[in-house]
């Protein structure tokens, strides 16, 4: 993550919170995240061009539970070795695949109504478009694959101001590799993503 952009996002929540954390007073709850990618089972040159933002939105369901719908983009482009290290020693292709997904999810999230901080631990899956291509080669490829996906994550707000907070989240998009399946590397192509995100979020 960029140091100006995560300033500019600290700033806003400095400015829009109220002076001190309180109770839930609505069953609506709304929030902004975004933040860097910190791991990818993928092979990867460069994380810091690696992202995610996400807007969601949720209701009080039950006692603590939420429910809620999310919609995200994710950026988690690398370079790789077409044969995966199979044949040869592995080789960082200079005009490798880049990849993203945007994705739609729906969410059940557990979220106690304290006085000071907010936890919450979250759980859901949904429908990511991933785009894969070659800017040297196919820089204008707009095709999308669409994959399921599933996501857990654990966080907080009102750590300082009620705004703002921190989630750390689990991203699994099935088969979201990029690459078609071959004999020389048949393995499960599944990408795993730990994202960090901050949040502010409105109750």
């Amino acid at each position: 993550m960029r140091s100006p952009f995560l300033a500019g996002f600290i700033g806003a929540a400095l400015f829009a919170a109220p002076a001190a954390a309180a109770p839930r007073d609505s069953p609506w709850s709304a929030s902004l995240l975004g933040g860097p990618v910190i791991e990818c089972t993928l092979p990867e040159t460069d994380f810091d061009d690696e992202f995610a933002v996400r807007a969601s939105g949720f209701r009080k369901m039950v006692g603590p539970w939420d429910a809620g719908i999310e919609a995200g983009y994710t950026r988690y482009g690398f370079y790789y070795d077409p044969f995966d290290g199979d044949v040869g020693p592995p080789y960082i292709a200079p005009d490798g695949e880049f990849l993203d997904s945007f994705d739609v999810s729906l969410s059940a999230r557990w979220h106690p109504n304290l006085r000071t901080i907010h936890p919450y631990v979250n759980i859901g899956a949904g429908v990511h478009t991933v785009h894969g291509y070659f800017p040297e080669a196919e820089p204008l490829k707009l095709t999308r694959q669409i994959k399921p996906g599933a996501h857990a994550g654990v966080g907080l707000h009102g750590i300082v101001v009620p705004a703002l907070g921190v989630e750390a989240r689990w991203l699994m998009i099935s088969d979201g590799g990029g690459r078609e399946r071959h004999v020389l590397y048949p393995r499960d192509h599944n990408v795993n993503l730990i994202h960090i995100l901050f949040s502010l979020t409105v109750e």
